[in-house]
């Protein structure tokens, strides 16, 4: 059977994000590494500031509706065209298969490719320019409303001495993943001593619960936050731009809701997330097991019961998501729901993932071992993900990516992350909803533009990733003259992202990108990456740094 914990062992629920989000960070870490681009402590602060490198001139006034502009400025002169008719497809000349291999630098650097290329049924290819949603009080109160109306809200319980206690003695046994290299230098030398701390100022018991009214206050760190980042968490304390509470429902586990206002000197986009219980999707466990992959191969060569254990639990969790009891239209239908609902436009779905709900996690984040013998409670699942459409042309998130600077090649990078919406239905309803990055229309700067031929793209990802192989510096310890490196093109699509817009520092540019995933391998090492995702301007070429 399972290990049980008594609840007042489980620790706080907030330190699953926290989890989830030093991975991630963990994951671009290696990412850079592995493409000898700088040290990946370097990388780090790179990755948190991917939003915050571009500087152009003042925005203009927010009209009252969003025009239709067709301004050439920022656009490259003879790419914007005349809106097609109606039923009229636009014609791509990408192949529907690519086979080709290509060669820069005498040879030390190869690409190739050998796959299908996805067709796409569109008439335009607009530019749509974005700005930031404003998200106040008025909209969290909406917001809870609708999926809590009549529930009161109380502050999150701080974490008693046993449960700090036992998150340190996970540490002093390595336990889960605490026994995570990524995490065994980190943890010994300043989480255990953080959480010391916090001991002796904690209660033995939970107090009383203090309810509070809806609406944004200063934020208060809490214990995991603490443990994680420590004097280094750069989240700005003066402002009242957050809303953390616990919903009561008096179930065994409440639903916690988290959001942030558009707050610009807190530097805090609108956010706005519940959850109950825990969720692991399959694009996010195919994640975890290229990141045992590369464990297995560079970090852990001779073997790890750890890494054992943790894909155990991953294939059994995969083999729990199958079946559900809910169908895959009724989850999209109810998720659908909810968007008109909300009255939220512009964004429609892009997938629709399998998934596994733990409505009771025993653990916080993946403590695999305490998963041994039983998954413990759970449901198969459907993880929804609604993102902005470019006349039907979906915008691509990249799981992973590396920010390239320094380069010398036209380059993009968007002051803020892509606004996306996550729904998890299983057949109790919704136990899971997360809306990011709000933004909306601010206008439509081209109806249909004209895109670079295939020619020119797959000739400029054969340029970018010559300068990412060896780097015209040598950073990252690159012998500018001996290094061999093969990229495999393992995927090429026209997708939509970010970009920079004209004239206007604040807001994005919502264009047609080529996506390309590739993999590299040096001659000589035997060291695995991951794969790499490159994003291409459509128009103009332009390498997009992923936000």
């Amino acid at each position: 059977m399972m290990k049980t914990k008594d609840a007042g062992k489980m620790p706080g629920r907030e330190g699953i994000v926290m989890v989830k989000e030093i991975r991630k960070r963990s994951g671009l870490n290696k990412q850079c590494r592995q493409n000898h681009k700088k040290k990946w402590h370097v990388m780090i602060l790179s990755a948190l500031l991917l939003g915050c490198m571009l500087t152009l001139t003042a925005c203009q006034k927010t009209p009252g509706e969003a025009p239709v502009v067709n301004k050439s400025e920022g656009l490259h002169k003879g790419c914007i065209i005349d809106k097609a008719k109606d039923g009229e497809i636009k014609q791509m000349d990408a192949p529907e298969h690519w086979k080709e291999t290509m060669e820069r630098m005498d040879g030390r650097v190869t690409v190739e490719a050998d796959v299908d290329i996805p067709r796409l049924s569109v008439s335009n290819t607009p530019v749509l320019e974005l700005e930031k949603a404003p998200f106040d009080n008025e909209g969290l109160r909406k917001l809870t409303n609708y999926f809590f109306k009549g529930k009161k809200f109380y502050q999150k319980l701080p974490m008693t001495k046993e449960e700090l206690s036992h998150q340190i003695t996970n540490i002093e046994n390595k336990s889960g993943i605490y026994g995570e290299g990524t995490f065994l230098m980190m943890s010994k030398l300043e989480w255990k001593p953080r959480l010391e701390e916090l001991l002796e100022k904690a209660p033995d018991k939970k107090p009383e619960k203090k309810y509070m009214d809806v609406e944004f206050s200063k934020p208060v760190e809490s214990e995991m936050e603490y443990m994680w980042w420590g004097t280094e968490n750069k989240m700005i304390h003066t402002e009242n731009n957050c809303f953390w509470a616990v919903v009561e429902t008096g179930e065994k586990v409440e639903p916690i809701i988290k959001a942030f206002s558009l707050n610009e000197k807190a530097g805090t986009e609108g956010y706005f997330s519940y959850a109950v219980g825990e969720v692991h999707d399959e694009e996010g466990l195919d994640t975890e097991k290229e990141m045992c992959k590369w464990d297995r191969k560079n970090r852990y060569p001779q073997g790890s019961k750890y890494l054992d254990v943790k894909e155990e639990f991953l294939q059994r969790c995969e083999a729990a998501m199958e079946n559900p009891a809910i169908s895959m239209d009724d989850a999209i239908q109810k998720g659908d729901k909810i968007l008109k609902d909300l009255g939220i436009t512009g964004l429609s779905l892009k997938k629709c993932m399998k998934a596994v709900w733990f409505p009771n996690p025993p653990v916080c984040g993946l403590d695999y071992e305490d998963y041994a013998d039983d998954l413990g409670e759970n449901k198969a699942a459907y993880n929804l993900l609604y993102s902005w459409d470019l006349g039907g042309i979906p915008a691509y998130m990249p799981l992973r990516g590396t920010l390239h600077n320094n380069m010398p090649e036209l380059s993009y990078t968007p002051p803020f992350y892509q606004e996306r919406i996550e729904i998890t239905v299983t057949e109790d309803g919704v136990v899971e909803f997360s809306w990011n990055n709000m933004a909306k229309l601010y206008q439509v700067v081209a109806e249909n533009t004209k895109l670079l031929p295939f020619d020119k793209i797959k000739d400029r990802l054969a340029e970018h990733l010559q300068y990412i192989g060896l780097p015209p510096d040598g950073s990252g310890g690159v012998d500018k003259d001996q290094t061999v490196v093969t990229f495999e093109v393992k995927s090429a699509e026209l997708k939509a992202a970010y970009s920079v817009a004209f004239n206007a520092p604040d807001h994005v540019w919502l264009i047609p990108v080529w996506v390309f995933e590739v993999q590299s391998s040096y001659q000589g090492s035997e060291m695995y990456t991951f794969p790499e995702t490159v994003f291409l301007n459509a128009i103009d070429g332009g390498f997009v740094n992923p936000s």
